[in-house]
């Protein structure tokens, strides 16, 4: 099995090298075989057509098999990008770049060897990819026989996939953030940039000390006030109720929850919000009686 994954990681690097080699090769062994036997025609031309095919697949998913072979079949290694080199290649009008890598298996053995930002060598498949920097340590998963075959693993504890998962939720945190400061009443976006900021903070996504109390003074001044989160959650609740009215927990939940807002008059604006509040409790206290 480690041979079939070697030779489809190979061919799905040097799949664009293989198809002007396969587009000469195609009509060359076809007109050349017009002499053969016509058993032997018909394999060659099985032979032909099926490299076409493998070579064309291979462009357009050769990367995503590739790497999923590696992963499944091969070892646990740690790797490190020592240093990057400039290549002759342009891929939709970007500059190729490849990077070396020192690689350490699981028997303690260091196996120079390298990539290209253009082979997709990653783990879960992905249709762009952040690489790591020089210096940046990853983990990666290599076929034991053919340790040069690897594909780096970007959903980790790396210290190169904690920091590419840090800098996406950092950005997902700054999108929070201008989203709320845009209209600070706006429940919903304090809610989310609270929730992110907790996230941040739980994965370890700060430099030092001093970031950290950034975090937790945004949290200070992003209190949620008490009465709008009650009311945020009656409002989740009066949605599960509609959807199934029969449903017992439902209507006890939302029975208690209406209870709670008519207790506090912070919490409702008017006479006419009130209303509705002892409309809603005597709708759900008659579907009691109807069930009885």
């Amino acid at each position: 099995m480690q041979l079939v994954a070697h030779l489809v990681y190979w061919y799905s690097t040097h799949a664009l090298y293989c198809m002007p080699v396969a587009a000469v090769l195609i009509p060359a062994v076809l007109l050349g075989t017009r002499s053969l036997p016509a058993g032997v025609q018909q394999a060659l031309t099985g032979m032909v057509i099926g490299l076409a095919v493998l070579t064309f697949f291979t462009i357009f998913a050769g990367s995503w098999l590739a790497g999923w072979l590696v992963y499944r079949v091969g070892e646990t290694g740690q790797g490190e990008v020592v240093s990057t080199y400039a290549t002759s290649v342009q891929y939709n009008n970007h500059d190729v770049r490849g990077h070396h890598v020192l690689l350490r298996t699981q028997t303690g053995q260091t196996v120079a060897t390298s990539f290209e930002d253009d082979n997709f060598n990653v783990y879960p498949p992905a249709n762009s990819v952040n690489y790591p920097d020089v210096g940046e340590k990853f983990t990666a998963r290599y076929l034991p026989a053919y340790p040069q075959d690897f594909v780096i693993i970007t959903n980790d504890n790396s210290p190169y996939a904690h920091g590419k998962q840090c800098a996406a939720l950092l950005d997902s945190l700054q999108e929070a953030r201008r989203t709320h400061e845009f209209d600070l009443t706006i429940a919903a976006s304090k809610q989310a940039y609270r929730a992110l900021i907790h996230r941040v903070i739980a994965r370890g996504c700060y430099t030092d000390s001093t970031d950290l109390r950034e975090y937790d003074g945004d949290l200070a001044k992003v209190q949620l006030e008490p009465c709008q989160a009650l009311l945020d959650s009656l409002d989740i609740v009066r949605t599960r109720y509609n959807a199934d009215v029969a449903d017992e927990t439902n209507k006890r939940v939302y029975l208690a929850l209406i209870r709670r807002v008519v207790a506090r008059p912070p919490c409702y604006t008017d006479s006419a919000d009130l209303r509705k509040y002892y409309s809603d409790m005597k709708r759900v206290q008659a579907s009691y009686q109807q069930l009885r």
